[in-house]
C-alpha cells in the first residue's frame, strides 16, 4: 500500500512539473512557418475537395505573430493591429478561445501543434522569434 501511495505521489509531482515546464517553454514570440495535414499523403479527390472547403484557422496565418505572456495573455500582432486574448494549457492541450491544439513538440526554436478542432487535423509549425541582443558600450 505504501508503495502505491509513493508511486502516485511521484507521478503527481512529475505531472505538475511537466505542466510547469510547458507553460514556461511556450512564453515568447512565435511566427507561423507552415501547416501540413496527414491527408496530404492521401491525394484522393474527396480529401482535396474537403480540404478546400475547410476554413483556415485565423490564428495560424503567415502574417500573424503570437506572443505568449506569463500572465496567460496572448497577443496577436497583424501588421499594425494588436489583439489580446487568454490562453490555457492543460495536459499538453493549448486552448486559445474556442481553438484547441495538442502540443506535439516544443524546443527553444520551434513549436509543433496539432489542431483538435478540424475534421481533418492540421499540424502547425511555428518558429520562435528571438529579439536581437543590444550591444553594451
Amino acid at each position: 500500500m505504501r508503495i502505491l501511495i509513493t508511486f502516485l505521489l511521484c507521478f503527481a509531482m512529475y505531472s505538475v512539473n511537466a505542466q510547469t515546464d510547458l507553460q514556461q517553454d511556450i512564453l515568447g514570440k512565435w511566427k507561423f512557418v507552415k501547416a501540413t495535414t496527414d491527408a496530404e499523403k492521401n491525394t484522393s479527390k474527396q480529401t482535396e475537395t474537403h480540404l478546400s472547403k475547410e476554413q483556415k484557422d485565423p490564428l495560424m496565418q503567415k502574417d500573424v505573430l503570437l506572443r505568449f505572456e506569463s500572465t496567460k495573455d496572448i497577443a496577436f500582432e497583424v501588421e499594425n493591429i494588436l489583439l489580446h486574448a487568454e490562453y490555457g494549457i492543460k495536459d499538453s492541450i493549448l486552448t486559445i478561445g474556442r481553438h484547441k491544439y495538442a502540443v506535439l513538440k516544443i524546443t527553444k526554436e520551434a513549436l509543433h501543434l496539432k489542431s483538435l478542432n478540424d475534421s481533418i487535423p492540421v499540424n502547425y509549425e511555428l518558429q520562435r522569434i528571438v529579439a536581437p541582443k543590444k550591444d553594451k558600450k
